[in-house]
């Protein structure tokens, strides 16, 4: 499995920017013309960015050469390709997709931030609770690997956010989960196929390289990470 990390270090409407926009589909681009928030926008794009650009690396292929359709539950994959199964989540300026041959794949990342116990009671199990209020954990951190873990397992699941978010327990899930942190960020992939993961950082500088002056190998480099539980 290979998961692609971006950290921007600003977010702005800059000339890359205007210029990647014809790299991205349609429907992408009508979808960002809707935001509101500058932020929404180039989340947004560098998202679909960069799952074009593993897509291409992975299979062997030009960013014209794929398509994409959807799931019942609008979950993407990429056609006459579904074998290479991926996903995307972001939050503030972090980004990260992963990819798995064969195995269905959820991420999901969040900000290690003052985490909101208080809605432990309505969208955690019983047993989640248990694990954050271990005293011999930081709350913080157990907080978000749980609810990492959660929102991973749905994504995986293809079904996205769903009711009764108590009645799933992460930590007896019979699927496998591979966490780390960067900088202040805790990432969460869900997957059978976790035993090899590769997690490379990428930099803005290399999308607009892959992009727009084609270079022949995906510059990146691997990054640097507090590896969690499986």
């Amino acid at each position: 499995m290979k998961i692609l990390h971006l950290n921007l270090s600003n977010i702005n409407e800059d000339d890359d920017w205007r210029s990647l926009l014809p790299f991205i589909s349609t429907r992408r681009r009508e979808k960002i013309n809707r935001y509101k928030h500058v932020e929404d926008k180039v989340l947004s794009l560098y998202g679909e960015l960069m799952i074009r650009m593993g897509l291409s690396k992975e299979l062997g292929l030009n960013n014209d050469e794929l398509t994409f359709n959807f799931n019942e539950y609008g979950k993407p994959y990429c056609h006459m390709y579904s074998h290479m199964k991926f996903n995307l989540s972001h939050t503030r300026t972090c980004i990260i997709v992963c990819f798995s041959e064969n195995k269905e794949v959820g991420i999901d990342v969040e900000r290690l931030i003052n985490p909101p116990l208080e809605i432990m009671d309505l969208c955690f199990h019983k047993n989640e609770i248990d694990y954050v209020n271990n005293p011999k954990i930081s709350k913080i951190r157990s907080f978000f690997e749980i609810w990492t873990k959660k929102e991973a397992y749905l994504k995986w699941k293809g079904t996205g956010m769903v009711s009764d978010l108590d009645k799933i327990d992460t930590c007896s899930v019979d699927k496998k989960f591979y966490s780390y942190i960067s900088e202040d960020y805790l990432c969460t992939v869900c997957s059978e196929d976790v035993e090899e993961v590769e997690v490379q950082s990428l930099s803005k500088e290399d999308l607009v390289d892959f992009f727009l002056h084609q270079p022949n190998e995906l510059v990146g480099s691997e990054i640097e990470m507090d590896r969690m539980v499986s």
